[in-house]
């Protein structure tokens, strides 16, 4: 696989807007990942679009190639991943999807802030636990709720999907809570 140019701000509206002039079936498209963190400002570019989609069975084929035309075109990396695919999301999930805007009948929305900085948490890499902070202090993640559904998501734990027990998943949420709750430059507004 080439290597393609990193996806700003600029890149990913030209990625929305092609779906908007290919797309004719009605879809949920959900921003995933370190594109949400671009599209809200919190970081100059990611690697690629991680998304996932909801689309009417009869529908798919053509919002697949529409996706792949689009990406293609704008050589994007596009990926369906979400957190999802790697940990149970936390119950009212899709209540807390965050409508972006309409492109054509394409609906974007960011995925639940919540899910993302779990799956985040989990991974655990500096990039992932940057993008953890930024949900901090953007106020979109509160501390206690996201201790409360990480603790909720456990009993539907799949080790083998996740790659980790759910004790090393709790143990990296409360490492990372604590070292968050020691920091002075958290900012305003990040209480409980």
């Amino acid at each position: 696989m080439s290597m393609r140019p990193p996806v700003d701000g600029a890149r990913l509206e030209a990625l929305l807007t092609a779906l908007a002039q290919r797309v004719h079936v009605p879809v949920r498209f959900y921003l995933q990942g370190g594109c949400i963190s671009v599209l809200q400002g919190r970081r100059g570019a990611t690697v690629d679009v991680d998304y996932d989609a909801e689309v009417a069975e009869r529908d798919f084929g053509e919002w697949e190639r529409a996706l792949c035309e689009s990406a293609a075109e704008l050589q994007i990396n596009v990926e369906p991943a979400g957190p999802g695919d790697f940990l149970p999301l936390p119950e009212g999930w899709q209540a807390r999807c965050r409508f972006v805007d309409q492109y054509g009948t394409v609906a974007v929305y960011t995925f639940d802030p919540y899910s993302t900085a779990l799956a985040k948490l989990a991974r655990g890499n500096r990039t992932d636990l940057a993008d953890v902070q930024g949900l901090l202090r953007s106020g979109q993640v509160e501390r206690a709720r996201l201790r409360a559904m990480a603790r909720s998501i456990t009993p539907r734990w799949n080790a083998r999907v996740a790659r980790q027990s759910a004790e090393a998943f709790l143990a990296k949420v409360e490492a990372f809570l604590q070292g968050w709750e020691g920091r002075s430059d958290q900012g305003a507004g990040q209480g409980d």
